[in-house]
């Protein structure tokens, strides 16, 4: 990203766009996938429409039928993994992310501090450095003139004019006292403050909070409880019918609105990432890891970085391990080596002075050294401040100190706990983003299951021993009753399916019969040997004559007695014992618990008491 070559960093710059891109472009069509579902509806996408689960005729598939409960299934788990790792983006993500922010503000102020610092040190150098050039040439103006006119080495037997030249020699070495590297170095430190101050600001701007963390993932959550209960409750046939349009219409485009806006922040965040992983394993040759990031963008942006500059190659020198030959700050150390000798020849000039005594002196010399003392004193008190500020820029500028505040900013900081909480986000967000998906296309789990109706089925006759093929027959009823059936004047039987719910809509046939479809509500069990067994959402039927001719003859079989004949027909015809029946006698009486139809299957079926309608005969 931050190589010298541009080929290299456009090809960075185009995968980083390609990533991102495939990214958004994925959950993007996805969601437009989703919408394509709904508009397309049950009849073209089923319940990838968001409509109700249809079963299909257990009489035309071999094995039942499982689809409610396998989506289901996938749905809690996805539901499961949607909270479970919205609860790691905040524990892990947000947290790493955290320490990321600490760690900048903590780092950087520790480098505003020594900064700052430096900064007063230089600013004292350089004002006791320039006081010192004045006091310097007060000391040289001794040299030769220190008493003249008189042997004081004859008389004293220490050679003064000699440790003042050597004095004075010494504090010429030091010349304007670094001041011009001083000056160069404190513009440096104003630009490194400044730096360090636009970086606290972003910083501080870019800070996470915690609620909005909470915003995101609180709604999330909820959204999520809420259609898993819901799921619940169909599944075991306990479910409302508000509670289902509440999931329906109000928390689950709540909960796709926030999935969505996760994707979205999840692509982001993966771009983020990928950069960040580049910043912590850059550089050339030997220098790989962030301090190969620092070094390329220092070269690439040489315009803003003198590479001469005392700015330019302290970084260099810190982030590279310190290398002693490369240390941009050795005048300092040489400076206080030149001062600490410049000390010593004062302080013996001193001392050769006051042992011999400034009244003497003046006595052998003709001469007040009163001034020349204090000139030495002053001298001396300036050397002092130089040589104590010298070694406190050096106790600033050590190599432990920097580098670990650089270790604690860049290794840990940017290259631990962001490479951390990045990877914690983006991988939660693309878990969350990828169920909450799911969830969405399959928001049909909590619906009710409906069934299918095959029109064919309606029209097949009831069973008898002429037509053993048939789609029903008769069950016997009471002390073993041989079954009733209704049979017209060509011998085509009539019959009737008792509802067990309300009719939903009305078809009229060709035939001169009205078909009543009705759905029943799910029930527990499943189909077992000799008995008629509760299903899901059975859907029943009345099948019963209509538009007869008042003299058109039928007949009634009631299973070896006399036939009858009616002048109206009723889907719930009298019956008696009686051989011979009349119409009085049909009107006014109900036939409903002579017998119930059920489908015919290879097992046997037991037969129902009077008063148990089936509630499975088109199954």
């Amino acid at each position: 990203m931050f190589s010298s070559n541009n080929a290299e960093q456009a090809e960075y710059a185009t995968g980083l766009i390609y990533f991102g891109s495939i990214l958004f472009v994925f959950f993007f069509v996805w969601t437009i996938f989703i919408i394509v579902l709904k508009i397309m509806g049950p009849g073209n996408a089923g319940f990838l429409s968001g409509h109700h689960f249809v079963e299909p005729d257990p009489k035309m598939i071999r094995t039942p039928f499982k689809r409610p409960m396998h989506v289901r299934i996938v749905f809690m788990i996805c539901s499961i993994l949607v909270v479970t790792f919205s609860v790691l983006c905040v524990t892990e993500g947000y947290d790493n992310m955290q320490q990321v922010v600490v760690t900048w503000d903590d780092s950087s102020s520790s480098l505003l501090s020594l900064a700052e610092d430096a900064k007063q040190i230089s600013e004292s150098l350089i004002s006791v450095g320039r006081s010192s050039v004045a006091v310097r040439g007060d000391l040289e103006k001794l040299v030769g003139e220190f008493c003249p006119g008189f042997d004081l080495e004859a008389e004293i037997g220490i050679d003064i004019n000699s440790i003042i030249n050597e004095t004075v020699s010494q504090l010429d070495k030091l010349g304007n006292f670094v001041e011009n590297d001083l000056v160069d170095l404190e513009t440096n430190i104003d630009d490194g403050i400044k730096a360090l101050n636009d970086s606290r600001e972003v910083v501080t701007e870019t800070e996470l909070k915690d609620w909005y963390m909470m915003v995101f993932i609180i709604p999330i959550i909820v959204c999520t409880s809420l259609l898993m209960v819901a799921t619940i409750l169909a599944w075991i046939n306990s479910s409302f019918q508000w509670y289902q349009c509440l999931s329906t219409y109000v928390v689950c485009p709540i909960f796709f609105c926030f999935v969505i806006f996760g994707w979205l922040i999840m692509t982001a965040i993966g771009v983020t990432a990928v950069v960040n992983a580049d910043i912590c394993s850059g550089g050339k040759g030997d220098t790989k890891g962030p301090e190969g990031t620092i070094v390329d963008i220092l070269e690439q942006r040489r315009a803003d970085f003198d590479p001469n500059g005392y700015l330019y190659k302290g970084v260099v020198y810190y982030v590279q391990g310190c290398q002693k030959n490369r240390d941009p700050y050795d005048f300092v150390t040489q400076y206080d080596d030149d001062l600490e000798l410049a000390k010593e020849r004062l302080d013996r000039l001193a001392a050769e002075m006051d042992n011999i005594g400034v009244e003497r002196l003046g006595l052998l010399c003709s001469k007040d050294f009163g001034p020349t003392r204090a000139i030495i004193s002053t001298m001396q008190n300036n050397v002092d401040t130089l040589d104590e500020n010298a070694k406190q820029a050096l106790s600033l500028l050590c190599c432990e100190r920097i580098n670990r505040i650089y270790v604690n900013l860049f290794q840990k900081g940017s290259c631990t706990y962001s490479v951390t909480g990045l990877t914690w986000f983006f991988s939660s967000l693309l878990v969350v983003s990828t169920c909450g998906m799911l969830m969405v296309m399959f928001r049909a789990v909590w619906l009710d299951v409906e069934f299918a109706v095959d029109d064919e089925l309606l029209n097949q006759p009831i069973s008898s021993e002429d037509n053993p093929m048939a789609r029903f027959r008769n069950s016997s009823l009471e002390g073993g009753a041989a079954a009733g059936k209704y049979l017209d004047d060509d011998g085509e039987e009539i019959y009737s399916e008792y509802p067990q719910s309300r009719p939903e809509d009305y078809q009229e046939k060709d035939d001169g019969f009205y078909i009543h479809p009705y759905r029943e509500s799910q029930e527990e069990g499943r189909l077992d040997d000799d008995e008629i067994h509760h299903t899901d959402s059975t859907k029943t039927w009345e099948r019963y004559p209509t538009a007869l001719s008042e003299d058109e003859m039928h007949t009634y079989d009631d299973g070896g007695h006399d036939t009858y004949d009616e002048e109206d027909f009723s889907p719930n015809p009298s019956y008696s014992d009686e051989n011979e029946h009349t119409n009085e006698e049909a009107e006014g009486h109900n036939y409903d618990d002579m017998y119930d139809d059920y489908p015919l299957d290879d097992q046997s079926y037991n037969s129902y008491d009077s008063g148990n309608k089936y509630d499975n005969n088109r199954r």
